[in-house]
């Protein structure tokens, strides 16, 4: 049992590396590359455990990886939300024991249906998908995919250009049946490691529950699997060749928008006085101010940048508070984008991004969608009454009832507040609808100097490529970045520092395979499993009314 936790630790070792790691304020080196055998040591461990042990393991692992991704949302919780130590750090537990619980399902349920009928190299990329994609946009509060497999590959474009046809979720697919068929070489190239648990004698190229468990067609079986996976690579890192050639093409001669991008660097910690909000709005009218009279189209702040309430019924701006006024009373140019609280009634409030005119004229404006729990509404209230009195007092945000995008002329800003950047839906809801620039606005000075502000930068590279549109992000404290229809980040700003960030992007209007079909791909798994276990229960039931209990070799 030692050494299966060992081996087990060492998986969520490389599931930890495949993202930007920060331990005790240094980084951590790490690569898109360990995601790749992340799963190995833990596949080889589980391959003769019983499921009660596999379901411990993955337990286990899963518990190792979150904790190590998201123990510094405790501070988020704690200063955001106004909770005390006791009360964030207990939320911050239970996020990572509930993702955890519910992750450990499925490499047990992978196990238990391809010890049934079917192949492990299937059956556990498969739930991996299904999971992941429940875990996205259903629990726990309504979704939250932090630590999605594919967002490890962001930085290294020949693979992440497949997100474009089947979405993050395709990628995952490969992921884990890479990590699968690696243990499976093992396994095959040392016969004293083989188990029904991965080589379950499923065929692989005819019907997938059909089992056999003669020795020479299980060495045809993985003959089939190398011709299969080869395909996969073949098609993936191909495609991504192709595709990268080809939009490098179509953005050089794309039209392109000027834009400037602020970076305050202001803590999120300082209280809301007269004075420090008037100190905090002056810090980025002055830097809004250095490049209001440059040929720039459109000026970005972060979420939450503008430090007072704006309401909804009169969103009027203090005087050059954008950073000047146009020589011409006729100028709409620059724009400005501003992230700011709004207020729509007594204690109803937004989290917003409002568009303005060179002249301070409001345009439009977008209301965030996917709220933070806890920080910014109460998931379940009616459970936990108690922790209504402990929040800010500023009161429950409230969602965004629409998601579209900004248009002024030529242009259509799709706005991605904090972190609705990690759903795919709301980017390709936003394309959709017509925007040909997406725009994150956020503020992860939360984390201080944590891995989650690059971790988050991530997210933001998926979506352009999922989408083939630009994307800017604005972040208070960093990481503020521009990123190309290719998922090439073009410039990118260090933690921590007050600086703007001025760049063009190009401006597209094709749309992407995904966002045409959607989650088509992660839909099928979903069905697949479905389909999977309902054949299962179907054969048992069979079993029974005939007298005859099955058992598997």
């Amino acid at each position: 049992m030692t050494i299966h936790i060992i081996t087990t630790g060492i998986s969520a070792l490389f599931l930890v590396l495949s993202f930007p790691t920060v331990l005790a304020g240094w980084e951590i080196p790490h690569s898109p590359l360990f995601v790749w055998i992340a799963f190995v040591p833990f596949l080889l461990a589980t391959r003769e455990a019983s499921l009660r042990r596999i379901w411990f393991l993955s337990f286990l692992l899963f518990s190792l990886f979150f904790a190590c991704q998201l123990a510094t949302i405790e501070t988020a919780i704690r200063v955001f939300g106004h909770f005390s130590f006791v009360t964030s750090l207990t939320l911050t537990s239970l996020l990572i024991f509930a993702l955890s619980l519910y992750m450990a399902f499925l490499p047990w349920l992978s196990y238990f249906l391809s010890r049934k009928q079917g192949e492990f190299i299937i059956w556990f990329p498969v739930c991996y998908v299904s999971f992941e994609f429940f875990r996205t946009y259903i629990f726990p509060f309504g979704g939250f995919p932090w630590g999605e497999l594919s967002v490890s590959q962001a930085h290294w474009l020949l693979p992440l250009q497949i997100v474009d046809v089947m979405g993050s979720l395709g990628l995952t697919f490969l992921i884990v049946w890479t990590n699968v068929f690696i243990t499976e070489v093992v396994c095959h190239s040392r016969p004293g490691l083989r188990h029904a648990g991965i080589n379950s004698g499923g065929d692989l190229m005819r019907f997938p529950f059909k089992a056999c468990g003669n020795d020479d067609r299980r060495t045809t079986f993985f003959l089939q699997k190398c011709a299969v996976t080869l395909l996969l690579f073949l098609f993936c890192f191909g495609y991504g060749h192709l595709k990268i050639r080809s939009m490098e093409k179509i953005v050089q001669h794309a039209s392109k928008l000027r834009v400037a991008l602020l970076q305050g660097n202001l803590s999120p910690k300082t209280s809301s006085t007269l004075k420090n909000s008037m100190d905090r709005l002056q810090v980025y009218t002055t830097e809004a101010a250095k490049v209001f009279s440059s040929k720039v189209d459109l000026i970005v702040w972060p979420e939450g940048a503008y430090s007072f309430l704006i309401p909804l019924k009169k969103p009027v701006l203090y005087n050059d508070a954008l950073g000047g006024k146009p020589l011409d009373v006729s100028q709409r140019l620059p724009l400005s984008l501003v992230g700011a609280v709004t207020k729509a009634s007594e204690h109803s409030y937004y989290n917003s991004a409002l568009l303005y005119d060179a002249r301070g004229q409001y345009l439009s404006s977008y209301h965030k969608t996917h709220l933070v729990p806890f920080g910014e509404y109460i998931p379940y209230r009616s459970l936990f009454p108690f922790l209504t009195a402990v929040t800010r007092p500023i009161g429950i945000l409230l969602p965004g009832e629409e998601i579209r995008p900004l248009v002024v002329d030529r242009l259509s800003i799709g706005p991605l507040i904090c972190i609705e950047d990690l759903y795919a839906s709301l980017s390709r809801a936003h394309v959709q609808n017509g925007a040909n620039l997406l725009v994150n606005i956020t503020n992860d000075g939360w984390y201080g100097l944590s891995p989650i502000p690059k971790q988050h930068l991530l997210s933001s590279v998926v979506r352009a490529v999922e989408t083939r549109r630009s994307v800017l992000r604005a972040a208070n404290t960093g990481v503020t970045a521009l990123i190309d229809p290719v998922g090439r980040v073009l410039q990118q700003s260090p933690l921590n520092e007050t600086l703007v960030i001025v760049g063009e992007v190009p401006l597209l209007t094709s749309l992407s395979t995904y966002v045409t079909l959607g989650d088509w791909f992660a839909w099928g798994c979903v069905l697949y499993l479905l389909f999977g276990i309902v054949f299962l229960l179907k054969m048992r039931w069979k079993d029974r009314s005939s007298g005859f209990s099955p058992t598997r070799e």
